[in-house]
């Protein structure tokens, strides 16, 4: 790479590259090109100019590994909350459901039929009626 008191001695085509030490990582462009700019108005005028980028700089690598795996465990416990707080919205609006229906005295919970295969099970240890924990009144199970 030339020194800055060479700068008006770049010509297009010359490269500068940053690198660092082999333990970090390098960010941002590590590789200018120089290149001719033509003025738009003017194409006798022209100019020389490195190619656009982000500065480079140097991160160790046992920090850039520390941030990649904050990351995977920020992002998998984030994704954990989601479907948690989904369904406690759900559960929350099934129980104002069940309250509003209390409320009114007829419920489509109080119809619907006990299901699976546990139900035989339970017909044979309860009586044939059954005191619901919503309802006040009783709920047959045939």
């Amino acid at each position: 790479m030339k020194t800055p008191s060479l700068a008006s001695g770049y010509l297009q085509g010359d490269v500068a590259r940053f690198d660092c030490f082999q333990t970090h990582w390098i960010k941002g462009e590590n590789e200018y090109k120089c290149g001719v700019v033509v003025d738009y108005y003017d194409p006798n005028q022209y100019r020389f100019e490195w190619n656009k980028g982000s500065q480079p700089w140097c991160r160790s690598r046992e920090r850039d590994n520390l941030f990649k795996w904050l990351t995977i465990v920020s992002a998998t416990v984030g994704i954990i909350m989601a479907f948690v707080l989904i369904f406690l919205s759900c559960w929350c609006v099934k129980q104002k459901k069940r309250r509003d229906a209390d409320e009114r005295g007829s419920s489509i919970y109080a119809k619907t039929p006990l299901r699976g295969p546990t139900v035989k099970f339970i017909r044979y240890l309860l009586p044939e009626y059954i005191q619901s924990p919503y309802f006040a009144k009783n709920v047959p199970l045939n």
